[in-house]
């Protein structure tokens, strides 16, 4: 060994997973959408549902963080006139 670490990168890992351990990753995708597109259709950047704040840029999803967003979770109700907005399922 020459003291060298593999990197894996995102796509390699997605791949693995679809490919290799069968994630049905459309699903997912269909899961994801379902629960923010609502809140996308008001506006929103930033939205917490179930615990898990997603990031919008218009009518895609940027990225995903574990825990609620405190901006997010202090908005309640429409996203027309703020930004965030925190939902439950």
């Amino acid at each position: 060994m020459t003291g060298r670490t593999i990197t894996v990168s995102d796509h390699a890992l997605i791949r693995y997973l679809e490919r290799v351990k069968g994630f049905d990753l459309d699903a997912v995708r269909d899961e994801i959408a379902d629960a923010v597109g609502p809140l996308a259709g008001n506006g929103a950047t930033k939205c917490s549902v179930d615990g898990t704040t997603f990031i919008l840029d218009g009518w895609k999803v940027l990225t995903i963080v574990e825990g609620r967003s405190p901006q997010a979770s202090q908005v309640r109700g429409s996203a027309k006139m703020g930004r965030s907005v925190r939902m439950r399922r």
